[in-house]
């Protein structure tokens, strides 16, 4: 019983210390940190009819997850230019360093849907026609997407061991990501109210949504962390 208990606090420390080396990284940059306030700044800054309906939300909810997910990159960023995780600073297993990625990614996707939430009330401020319970559906499906894409880009932070093959790979990923956001910025007033309603249909039924998110999240994390453990295993010396 006491080895089991010796071997569940070395976990939990070696746990611990990688999330503080994940914590470190975000924070060693004030901009960083900084970069998610640009989300309700330009959400307010951009509403208004000349931008047309909704715009400036469209743009603050983007902002956000792409804001969140460029967070996680960043720590992929800092893994590659110092060894992978420190290499011998950190004598802990391989799975407790992995797992603190996910661990810290799940936080930046709750952070995310609090930000969405914020800049939903802050539309209410400029916007006395908007509707904040009709249009709190895009925090969950932010918070989801956050996710799915911390899920993406964990295993493909470590894939690469130079940094001109992670900035390639992950310049493909902004692209795509800068396209849809494009895309959506430019959707006309009508569509985006047939999503809206779409979304809130779906919404209704919220026991299976629950269900089919929970479901989705845990086999993506589920999946991309047995990849990105096999690979980061390749990693280390």
């Amino acid at each position: 019983m006491e080895a089991i208990l010796r071997v569940s606090r070395s976990r939990q420390h070696a746990l611990t210390t990688a999330l503080r080396v994940d914590m470190a990284y975000l924070c060693v940059d004030v901009r960083t940190v900084l970069s998610l306030l640009l989300a309700p700044l330009f959400s307010v800054i951009f509403q208004g009819e000349a931008y047309g309906d909704g715009f400036g939300y469209r743009m603050g909810v983007i902002m956000t997850v792409f804001t969140c997910t460029m967070w996680v990159l960043t720590m992929a960023v800092a893994d590659l230019q110092n060894g992978y995780r420190l290499r011998g600073i950190i004598p802990a297993s391989r799975k407790s360093q992995v797992a603190a990625r996910y661990v810290v990614g799940l936080v930046i996707s709750v952070l995310s849907i609090a930000m969405i939430v914020l800049i939903d009330g802050l539309q209410v401020l400029v916007n006395p026609d908007w509707s904040f319970a009709g249009n709190l559906w895009a925090a969950p499906l932010g918070g989801f997407c956050t996710a799915l894409m911390v899920a993406l880009i964990v295993p493909t932070g470590y894939l690469w061991t130079k940094l001109g093959g992670l900035q390639v790979t992950m310049m493909v990923i902004y692209v795509v990501a800068l396209a849809v956001s494009i895309l959506l910025s430019i959707l006309p007033a009508s569509v985006t109210r047939g999503l809206a309603h779409a979304a809130n249909a779906i919404i209704a039924q919220r026991l299976w949504l629950v269900i089919a998110v929970l479901t989705t999240t845990v086999v993506a994390y589920g999946i991309s962390y047995v990849i990105a453990s096999r690979i980061f295993a390749s990693r280390e010396w």
